[in-house]
């Protein structure tokens, strides 16, 4: 979702520091701070055209950065060559884009989504197509509006910033500040995006991983081992099925009740995990009525669970059984995100 630094460096030096120094440089020798201000925004059309020929179509920064020249372009035409609009266009760009986001809220997907999409697939179809798989699973369609947000109001703010200190300071002294404050919000957004997206990716894989970790080519004793240390079986078997509600792929989910009979030596642990209406609940009780039932020992359900045994392979070999409803049972493991 989130370009890396080796793709952005390139456009801070061509976008925020050579505009910088050539404004300084030809300021001396040209009539007025417009003229200056006109020539230096030869940078950010360089890094336009480059994506053009490289990509083969404007990337949405790009087109960013491009309305944001026409705006100043217009400006030396309309205000006779006062820099005042010129000094505000990027916060005309970034402040129209903030409310732009902030107005997606209000849509099926938001503006970010669609950012992410490009930077992520780069226009490839089957990529695209992936990409908007995301939303099917629990939690990605509030997560984009929330990251939405975020950078609509951090945008909104840092455009409201700039169009003051465009009005109180020198050009050039703008200029330096402007840049500043700008890449500092945008690299505080970003730095933002990324870490919400790992955590993101963190809740939902997190708990897999960790329990794969904890079965990984262990002996049944040393799994029972990692549960009396994880806090018993009722503690680790909760963990599990809260974790299942929490992933429940809402687009795809059946109304069912499915029950689960899971040995420890003599002890069983009996469960039923009921969804309706696209959400999910389970319950401590005897699975009786349940369109189909999983029996298995605690080891092997949690081997099964992380991945590390497979469910055809463990009923063929006796490790599980299933009643009730066989069919339905391939199904139900596909109503979830991961």
């Amino acid at each position: 979702m989130v370009p890396s630094a080796r793709a952005l460096a390139p456009k801070l030096l061509l976008a925020g520091v050579l505009p910088v120094v050539g404004y300084s440089i030809l300021r001396p020798h040209v009539s007025s701070d417009a003229i200056a201000l006109a020539i230096v925004m030869v940078f950010p059309l360089a890094d336009i055209a480059n994506e053009r020929v490289r990509q083969g179509r404007f990337e949405p920064i790009g087109l960013i950065a491009l309305t944001g020249i026409s705006v100043g372009i217009v400006g030396v035409i309309v205000f006779h060559g006062d820099a005042t609009l010129l000094k505000i266009r990027d916060s005309l760009i970034t402040g129209v884009f903030g409310v732009v986001c902030l107005a997606s809220l209000a849509a099926p997907r938001p503006v970010m989504f669609y950012l992410g999409r490009a930077f992520a697939t780069g226009g490839d179809t089957e990529k695209v197509d992936e990409f908007n798989k995301l939303l099917e699973l629990p939690g990605t369609l509030r997560r984009f509006r929330f990251v939405t947000a975020v950078w609509g109001v951090g945008l909104v703010g840092e455009a409201i910033v700039r169009t003051l200190l465009a009005f109180t300071l020198s050009t050039e002294r703008f200029l330096i500040v402007a840049q500043l404050i700008s890449w500092s919000v945008l690299a505080a957004l970003f730095v933002f995006t990324i870490r919400f997206a790992r955590r993101s990716r963190e809740r939902v894989q997190g708990p897999i991983q960790a329990l794969a970790a904890a079965v990984h080519e262990r002996t049944d004793d040393e799994i029972l081992a990692y549960v009396e240390d994880a806090g018993g079986a009722e503690a680790v078997l909760d963990a599990r099925f809260k974790w299942m509600t929490a992933v429940l792929n809402r687009t795809r989910a059946k109304d069912c009740v499915v029950g689960y009979e899971i040995t420890n030596g003599p002890e069983m642990y009996r469960y039923v995990f009921v969804v309706k209406d696209g959400k999910s609940s389970y319950e401590k009780r005897d699975p009786s009525g349940a369109r189909f039932v999983q029996r298995i020992g605690l080891p092997d359900y949690l081997r099964l669970a992380s991945g590390e045994l497979d469910g055809t392979k463990a009923a063929i070999d006796g490790k599980m059984t299933l009643d009730g409803d066989l069919a339905f049972a391939g199904e139900f493991s596909g109503m979830f995100g991961v």
